[in-house]
């Protein structure tokens, strides 16, 4: 089937036309069967007449599959390469244009705009039988299988998507193998954008496991990438992901020495300043650096409250010298811990789970720090 067919008869429906109603003094009722059906594509002055029966606009002469088949191109350039920005731009030009919606090229521009969503999600599943191979990879692509995009479609996109899954879950080291792959099919590819994203996603499984010599190899070479492509928030990221694993590391001068020169913290930078001042007994500053944090916390990219959660732990530590033995301080921790393994990454809760360990020790919980040491993602 093809998606001119389907359009026709969904729209068919919608009206409550018989079929000999719509195809009168067009076609036979035998061959508006058999192009509802994907039996048969139906000549373009056919798919033309129905299409302005039914009051849809359809677009499908030569030149109009030329322009069409050209923007679709650029936009699955964006989509596999990554690059959000040219994408959405893509789309806002589809969609203004009424040829790229009312055409043989418009399933492709639908998933093109399902994309670019905040929120992707996968086209209806009654179009599935319209799909050609590109386009069921996408399909899968955005239902978030992988594997299957992969199979359908090999490309470097769908190889990152599989690894960036395995690193929310996670698995580091299965993401690095897969991180890796799609970092080198990017590459020959051409695909410059997509290979940084990958350098960044395996820095950051070095990071979370406190690998400081594999986080800094690959985050030096996104950097170059990022350079080169005068990305300005990769640098960023980078530089904040170093900063945090020397702090998570014990290096707490080195995390000091650039959390404590940025011009504008948001409030998880300001978080990490704070436990740097308490590693270095500057108390006073460390509170300072907490207040300013509660004072940006909603401005954050993540969830406000597991933000506060956090910040109200590092100060329950600065303002009660016993809180190692403290009941309210466990529970608090706890509650930030279990928060932020539910709603946020699992580097967040691998960030806070020494902490945990401290707190179930010095209370004499043996069991519950080693049932937590052996649960807890690797």
């Amino acid at each position: 089937m093809n998606y001119a067919g389907f359009l026709i008869r969904q729209k068919r429906l919608e009206k409550g036309w018989s079929q000999e109603g719509l195809c009168r003094g067009v076609c036979a009722v035998s061959y508006l069967s058999k192009i509802e059906q994907g039996k048969a594509d139906g000549s373009d002055e056919i798919v033309g007449e129905l299409m302005r029966r039914l009051g849809c606009g359809w677009f499908n002469d030569e030149n109009d599959r030329a322009r069409a088949a050209e923007a679709v191109e650029c936009g699955y350039e964006a989509m596999m390469s990554l690059d959000t920005d040219a994408l959405c731009k893509a789309v806002e030009k589809a969609k203004s244009d009424p040829l790229f919606l009312n055409g043989p090229y418009a399933l492709d521009f639908l998933l093109q705009m399902a994309a670019a969503e905040s929120d992707p999600k996968p086209l209806d599943d009654r179009l599935s039988p319209c799909f050609d191979a590109r386009q069921a990879a996408v399909q899968a692509y955005l239902a978030g299988d992988y594997s299957t995009a992969y199979k359908l479609y090999p490309c470097a996109l769908f190889l990152y998507a599989q690894g960036a899954n395995a690193y929310e879950r996670g698995g580091a080291m299965e993401a690095v193998t897969l991180l890796e792959r799609a970092y080198s099919e990017a590459s020959a590819e051409g695909r410059v954008f997509l290979m940084m994203e990958c350098c960044l996603l395996i820095g950051n499984c070095y990071s979370n496991s406190k690998n400081i010599p594999a986080m800094l190899k690959h985050y030096g070479v996104g950097k170059r990438l990022a350079k080169a492509l005068r990305h300005e928030n990769a640098l960023s990221v980078i530089d904040y992901n170093i900063a945090s694993t020397r702090l998570e590391c014990g290096e707490a001068l080195e995390a000091y020495n650039y959390f404590s020169k940025l011009d504008s913290p948001d409030a998880l930078c300001l978080h990490k300043l704070a436990i740097a001042c308490e590693k270095m007994g500057k108390y006073a500053e460390a509170a300072a650096a907490i207040e300013r944090a509660e004072s940006v916390r909603d401005s954050c990219k993540i969830d406000s409250d597991t933000v506060g959660l956090m910040l109200d732990v590092v100060k329950y530590r600065i303002t009660h010298a016993d809180y190692i033995h403290d009941e309210n301080y466990g529970t608090l921790l706890t509650e930030c811990f279990e928060r932020c393994s539910a709603k946020l990454h699992a580097g967040y809760a691998a960030f806070h789970l020494p902490w945990m360990l401290e707190w179930l020790k010095e209370n004499r919980r043996y069991k519950q720090a080693a049932e937590l040491l052996e649960s807890f993602p690797r």
